[in-house]
């Protein structure tokens, strides 16, 4: 697996698959990734099995909308 979760920081950038930053980190959880909306500043929960890689932003493996139609908001 090309990712560590204890590398993740908070206010990093998180980069859909097809380049799109849908937000930036609030937390990590124990099974989500606590993220920060770009466009709307809410909240949401998305799975940390979406993660690719992360070097200087988190790299998901899906698209902003799959993102988006999946994560669950706080």
């Amino acid at each position: 697996m090309l990712r560590d979760d204890d590398e993740i920081c908070a206010e990093m950038d998180v980069v859909c698959v097809d380049g799109v930053r849908i937000g930036r980190v609030a937390a990590v959880l124990t099974a989500d990734l606590q993220l920060r909306d770009a466009q709307a500043g809410r909240e949401h929960l998305v799975p940390l099995a979406f993660i690719r890689s992360v070097d200087d932003v988190v790299r998901l493996v899906v698209t902003e909308s799959e993102a988006r139609r999946t994560w669950r908001r706080l």
